[in-house]
């Protein structure tokens, strides 16, 4: 449930952008129940890119750093957004490089079963 103070918070800033007071109703967030198939593989900002444009995390993020290896199929992002990868490099200094890749590709590497 909303507290009070968040409540009067979200309408000041409703009415600093210009929104009608009577827009603005309570909002209640309930985040997504959390089980094996949301576990993510590696920890990573999505927007973070490296020269080459591809996307980049420390290998030290990932929950299991042994299966973190070029060609790799992964989760990557954080729980609230995260998408298909394939890992790319993984640099001595601990970088990992990857791509996002659809869904397609992932249930082509057998991933996509082991998320549903």
């Amino acid at each position: 449930m909303v507290h009070e103070d968040h409540e009067d918070k979200a309408r000041l800033v409703a009415l600093m952008v210009g929104c009608p007071r009577r827009l603005v109703r309570r909002a209640h967030y309930e985040p997504p129940e959390e089980g094996p198939d949301t576990e993510l593989d590696v920890r990573a900002d999505l927007n973070c890119e490296d020269d080459d444009g591809l996307n980049w995390a420390l290998l030290v993020k990932a929950v299991h750093p042994e299966r973190v290896e070029p060609d790799a199929v992964l989760r990557a992002g954080t729980e609230r957004s995260w998408s298909w990868v394939r890992v790319v490099a993984v640099d001595e200094d601990g970088q990992v490089h990857f791509q996002q890749v659809s869904g397609a590709e992932a249930a082509k590497a057998g991933r996509l079963a082991t998320a549903r």
